[in-house]
């Protein structure tokens, strides 16, 4: 999403030159029907179990009269297969994706086509290739619908959440060849379920780390597109990403034990004060324990505070984010999640400390941060490895 801001839910949406953001109503589509919903597996994968969380890619091209496709069936392969190979990456393999079919549609005037991916999916699945039958090796078929950049419609890409439907909007304009790799690969982790990786940090301005964290909306100031370095938040800014490649986008911890590709024995509850080490985010459940989970009581809900250690040296260039919150590294996040380690009203809520003068989404080295209610944590050292934390519960 090299050019985008956030509002509420799923999706990709674009400040592309002209175009309007999305409301937050219309920013992803629910299923309309069982049938619309992947078959997703609802517990911990082993390695065997790979390829049958593989998904079939079939592309419907919808012409828009007097506009121009810009792209190609050889060139959507490729995008296919980057996409995949990133996936397979950060998934250890578990999740991918293949280029399964390429049909085109019959030509419609602007004003016929909707910008609804309800409406879209309903006229048009009748093209979509595999759709019922999904090829041999891959557990389902999901739609992805292909159209001309319509300034009309307000989002440069939007998914079913949970659902076998996408729509991309228009074309990379810097090169119009070519679709966009990270906008694709964001609305197919909705399919899988994910929502947004939304950030949210103190409003008031005077706030410092001798402030407890606040739990309340009022306090809070929101980014749905919150994290720079999640697939599911905000890449930076036009250009800062090397034209949008893949290179650098990644899943949070919270992320991948929500496609159960790391599991609980990843994740420690912090029930005693203490001094705990956590190992790299991967995608590999061998890790070690890759979460602490600091339980509180927020809002009169079960929540629990989240830490877990993304590296500086897995970027070494060094990101250009938008103001404030350029950095060259990752660090110790710090998020909000709902018991059970299910996001609050499926958001992950990525806390960021003083982001003008620290990296985003990271706690300062030897800084104490007061969670509210008498807890704090403490990043003691970071190693190329680990990071090592002290925590005082209530």
């Amino acid at each position: 999403m090299n050019r985008w801001s956030g509002a509420v839910l799923a999706a990709v949406m674009a400040t592309i030159t002209g175009v309007a953001h999305a409301a937050p109503e219309t920013d992803y589509i629910p299923p309309t029907s069982q049938a619309d919903v992947l078959s997703l597996p609802g517990t911990g994968i082993s390695g065997q179990a790979r390829k049958s969380t593989r998904y079939a890619l079939s592309y419907v091209v919808i012409p828009v009269k007097g506009r121009p496709q810009g792209f190609a069936r050889s060139g959507v392969k490729k995008m296919t297969r980057r996409i995949a190979d990133r996936m397979e990456s950060q998934t250890d393999e578990r999740y991918g994706y293949g280029f399964a079919g390429w049909s085109k549609a019959p030509k419609a005037k602007d004003s016929d086509l909707s910008c609804d991916l309800e409406v879209i999916h309903r006229k048009y699945q009748k093209y979509v290739k595999n759709w019922s039958d999904p090829p041999d090796g891959y557990r389902d078929t999901v739609a992805v619908y292909l159209t001309p950049l319509r300034r009309v419609c307000s989002y440069a890409g939007v998914a079913m959440l949970r659902g076998r439907a996408v729509y991309l909007n228009g074309v990379d304009l810097s090169d119009p060849t070519r679709l966009q790799d990270w906008i694709t690969a964001h609305e197919l982790g909705h399919t899988l379920g994910l929502e947004h990786a939304a950030s949210f940090w103190p409003r008031d301005a005077g706030w410092t780390y001798a402030d407890p964290v606040p739990r309340v909306p009022r306090l809070q100031d929101w980014a749905d597109y919150g994290d720079y370095l999640d697939l599911m938040g905000q890449p930076a800014q036009q250009g800062d990403l090397d034209g949008l490649e893949l290179s650098r986008w990644s899943f949070s911890a919270l992320n991948l034990e929500q496609l159960r590709v790391i599991g609980r024995r990843n994740l420690t509850v912090v029930r005693n004060s203490g001094r705990y080490t956590i190992d790299l985010v991967s995608a590999d459940p061998a890790g070690g324990r890759m979460m602490l989970a600091v339980p509180v009581l927020a809002d009169g809900e079960e929540t629990a505070w989240t830490l877990e250690y993304r590296p500086s040296w897995q970027n070494q260039k060094g990101l250009r984010y938008p103001e404030p919150y350029a950095t060259r590294g990752y660090g110790v996040r710090l998020t909000l999640a709902g018991a059970g380690m299910q996001y609050p009203n499926y958001m992950n809520r990525t806390f960021h400390v003083d982001g003008r003068q620290t990296a985003q989404a990271s706690l300062p080295v030897g800084q104490v941060v007061r969670l509210g209610g008498g807890g704090t944590v403490t990043v003691v050292e970071l190693s190329r490895e680990t990071a090592i934390i002290d925590v005082m519960v209530p």
